[in-house]
Parts: structure tokens; sequence; C-alpha cells
């Protein structure tokens, strides 16, 4: 089958400074992400080796540029813009007619390049359609705001003038697997998604200490980044409820040395599960200073706690730099809104942790907690996942404990005529104006008259980065245990 539109793919300057034998590793890993990738995104398309590039031909150019962008191990490719016999005046001809609104009233040049033997050399195209283009624009062999290139190729010609940057890196899966500490704000993602494009598996561990909203937050950022740019990868999420981790450290730790602590507590936890699924690596969005935890000397402390090789791509980077990345990647607009649970310090922390002071803090903890959590893993296939997986068990709960905080939703007339005792009362029309006077360190279960009302407020709220619920049942269930 042939499609009209045709790209020129050209892998990242590194692969060719591989071995032989390594290169071909390595290419034939790319030629399979690639492959991976439109067929995963349902675009047609048909991929040919070109020697030093590749040519992918697809009937849906406007997504099939889209999606090379995203794939590591691309150096750049471009829209091929005239294919046509390899004939010199065939050439010049189609060239021509393409080209001429391109480079009007713009400085270019012409560059070719052929492979195999041909009639006429790369220099003759290059002089040829250069005349014929100066009708249009003016010749700059240096620095021209447009550069035709001219691919000679066996029996054909293609041309080209746009060269648009790939996302570099190697082929996904190339490298051997790494675990990534995720939380679900701006640096991990960015941190797992630097690593991954080192061609590296990665696969990520949560330690969740905000409920099922928070987990289900972690699901969707780690879903659009390995979605958008994990091809040749089948990671996994694994899950570590450390509730009764941390309710153990806040009662006999030292304040002041807790959240280092618990920092460790997550190295030792993620070197468990890393060795058993065969990672080499751990990997973390920390960054030096960024907070009490991050000082030199509390890395140190920290890094000592693993058991498998540390890896910090983040670690000079300023927080500007890390949200921009975010943005790139597509990950910030879902990390803006997620709440912070890992900073469980009160008062001031510990900046320049003693090490021998830790060890004597820590073992005053219950070392079966940490055991008992990661036995207890969730883990969860992220490509496996579909979007009505995370609705599931995160919306709603059927209990309410006496820490939470209600809040009706029913009509007023009926919240009125009864309602849960110290409810708040939020009258769905009115949301959006009064959703901004919530507090986010608060659990709120929502209930209204039948139960079908609170589940789109609670997901909202959800996403607004709030750890919100919405009882099954409505308000005859509630009234049974309230």
């Amino acid at each position: 089958m042939e499609f009209p539109h045709t790209f020129i793919i050209r892998p990242s300057a590194e692969i060719g400074l591989k071995t032989f034998r390594k290169r071909v590793v390595f290419l034939r890993k790319l030629e399979g992400n690639i492959c991976t990738a439109f067929n995963r995104s349902d675009i047609p398309f048909k991929l040919r080796n070109g020697l030093r590039f590749y040519f992918l031909e697809t009937s849906q150019p406007d997504r099939a540029k889209a999606l090379l962008a995203r794939i590591f191990g691309i150096s750049s490719f471009s829209p091929v813009v005239v294919r046509c016999d390899r004939d010199l005046e065939k050439i010049c001809e189609e060239g021509e007619k393409v080209l001429r609104n391109i480079v009007s009233g713009k400085t270019f040049c012409v560059r070719s390049r052929r492979f195999g033997a041909q009639k006429f050399s790369t220099r003759e195209v290059e002089v040829v359609l250069g005349a014929r283009l100066a009708s249009y624009g003016k010749v700059k062999l240096v620095n021209p705001e447009i550069t035709v290139g001219v691919e000679l190729h066996n029996s054909q010609a293609f041309i080209y003038w746009e060269k648009i940057s790939g996302a570099k890196g190697f082929p996904g899966g190339v490298q051997n697997k790494a675990l990534c500490l995720i939380s679900g704000g701006f640096d991990s993602p960015v941190a797992a998604w630097r690593v991954m494009r080192r061609g590296v598996h990665v696969d990520f561990i949560f330690f969740n200490l905000g409920g099922k909203s928070a987990e289900r937050q972690v699901l969707q950022i780690v879903k659009i980044l390995v979605e958008g740019w994990g091809f040749g990868q089948n990671p996994k999420l694994f899950v570590v409820d450390f509730t009764e981790v941390v309710a153990d450290l806040r009662l006999k730790v030292q304040a002041s040395y807790a959240q280092v602590i618990l920092k460790r507590l997550f190295m030792k936890a993620a070197s468990m599960i890393g060795r058993e699924i065969g990672s080499h690596a751990l990997v973390t969005g920390e960054v030096i200073a960024q907070v009490s935890s991050q000082t030199l000397p509390n890395l140190d402390v920290i890094t000592s706690a693993a058991s498998l090789n540390l890896l910090r791509p983040l670690v000079a980077m300023e927080k500007e730099e890390i949200i921009g990345q975010a943005e790139k990647i597509s990950t910030a607009f879902l990390s803006e809104k997620v709440r912070e649970h890992c900073s469980i310090a009160q008062g001031s922390p510990v900046i320049f942790a003693k090490p021998k002071k830790v060890i004597i803090e820590e073992k005053k903890l219950n070392d079966g907690l940490l055991e008992v959590a990661v036995t207890k893993q969730k883990v969860f296939d992220i490509f496996a996942l579909e979007a009505k997986d995370l609705h599931k068990d995160y919306l709603h709960v059927d209990t309410v404990s006496g820490s939470d905080t209600l809040i009706d939703c029913q009509v007023p007339h009926l919240y009125r005529a009864w309602h849960a005792e110290n409810a708040l009362h939020l009258d769905p029309d009115n949301f959006p104006k009064l959703i901004g006077a919530f507090d986010k360190k608060k659990r709120y279960v929502l209930y209204c008259t039948h139960g079908t009302v609170t589940p789109q407020i609670a997901e909202h709220m959800q996403q607004l980065g709030y750890e919100a619920y919405a009882f099954r049942g409505g308000v005859k269930q509630l009234k049974e245990l309230v």
C-alpha cells in the first residue's frame, strides 16, 4: 500500500558512535519502537530502512509529526515535500514548483546527498536547483533562513526544507531497568523522563501517604508520561501504603530527624522492590538545597540507605527549568494540582544530619512495619490501565471516620430538612465559587440525596488537589452510619 506523505527520520548522532554490533542493536530497537508507537496510536504507516536514516510513509502527516517528536532515539526528521524519479530535470522542475513560495523573499541554500551511483553529482543538483530558486529568494550559503535538502536514494529523489528536532537520546529499552520514586509533583516525572531518554527501562514506585485520591493522581501522571514517551517499554507502578510506617515514625523519632529518616525508609523499601524486579538503580527527583532534606549532608545520609545505585538527574537544575521541562512532557498541568504528602517535618528539620544520630533514631522504629508495607504492595500495569480504571475505586467510600469533613450536596431545602451533624453545605450550582474556601490538608466526604451528584464533584476536587470522596448510596445509607 502506498501512502501520500513521507518523512525522513535521522537516528540520534550518539548511536553512530557505538561499535557496529551495538549500533545494529540500537537501530533495530529504534525501528521496533517507531512501529510500536504508530501501531498504538493507530496511525497507518510503512517504515523503510535507508541505511543512514529511515523513510516513513503515512496518510496522516500531522499526527505522525507530533508522534515522531516523542520517540527517543530520533535526532531530527523532515517532511518530504517532493518525491520524484532520480532525474535532474525532474528534480529541479518539481522542486521549483513546490519551493518557490517557501523561499520567496528569504535567504536559502540547497544541500544534496546521494547514496549509490548517480548519473549526476550532488554539486550539480545544488547549483541547478539553486539557480531555479534564485528567481524567488536570495542564495546564502552560510546561515540561510531556509535550507533545502535533496536526498538521492536508489531510483528516487526526496526534497525537504523543514528539519524538526526529535527527542534525541537512545531508543527506549536498550538499557537495563531502573526504579523511579515518584510523588506526582513536578520533579520526579521529569527525572524519570530524563532517564528514559537515555534508553533506560523505568518502572515507578509511589509511597502513598494521601489515600486513594493521591494514588489516582499519580497513576494519571505516570500514564501520561509513559503513553506519551515510553515506547519500547512496558512499565509498572508499585504502590506502597506508608500510612502505618509514618505513624510509627511520628510517634517514636525525634521530630527534627523525621523527614530525613522518612526518605531513608523510602530508599530501603524501593531497594527491596527494585532488587525483586531486577532494577539496577533507583531514580529520584531530588535537587540540591531545594528543601531541607536535600542539603548535601542530608543527601549523603539518605543515599547510604539505598542498596542500589542512586541516580539524581535533576540534582543541579533550577526549579524554573524543571517546571519548563514538565510542561514540555505534558505532566505539569497535573503536577501543579498535587498536594504535598511527603513533608512530615514539624518545627525546624535538621539540615546537617549526623549519621550516628540517624542510626539511633531508626532503631526506635518497628522494622516489621516496613516489611509488611512492602509485602502488601499493589502493582499496576500502566499500558493495561484504561480510563475507567482511573475512576473505579478512587471516587467512592462506604464509611465515614471522625476525622472526615462531611460536605452535604443536597439542594437547600433538603439540607434544611436533614443533614449530618457539622456537615458543610455545598450547593452544586455554586461549587465553582466556593471551592477555593476548602482546606487541602483535610479529607472530605461528600454526600447527596441519592449518591448520584457527588461523584462528579469529588472527581473535580481530586483533580484540583483535594482529598475528596463521594459517599456511596446517598442520605439513606449515611443516616444508618451517623
